[in-house]
């Protein structure tokens, strides 16, 4: 058993003694991701990739509707996939701090 694994069942064992019933979701993600640092960078990754997974569906479900002649349900969803990837770039690409 590596460290890291004797680490989580640790505070696995300390988590299960404090509460009586299921854990709650917030000591899931503590476990599954660590550190808060670790898992806020995690879960913005997984939100990321949501939104660009979310802009490809929707400029694929564009060109549905256009080949089935109804533009202002394409137009709609061209609208939306901008949207989604500037949420997804905003997400995916930290600027660097500035120089002081």
């Amino acid at each position: 058993m590596s460290l890291d694994a004797a680490a989580v069942l640790t505070a696995l064992a300390a988590l299960e003694r404090s509460h009586d019933g299921p854990l709650p979701p917030q000591a899931w993600d503590s476990l599954r991701h660590g550190p808060a640092d670790l898992r806020a960078a995690t879960m913005r990754q997984e939100a990321a990739a949501l939104q660009r997974t979310r802009a490809w569906r929707l400029l694929d479900s564009a060109g549905r509707w256009r080949c089935r002649r109804a533009p202002e349900r394409a137009d709609a969803n061209i609208r939306a996939a901008r949207q989604a990837l500037m949420s997804w770039r905003a997400l995916a690409f930290v600027m660097p701090e500035e120089k002081k």
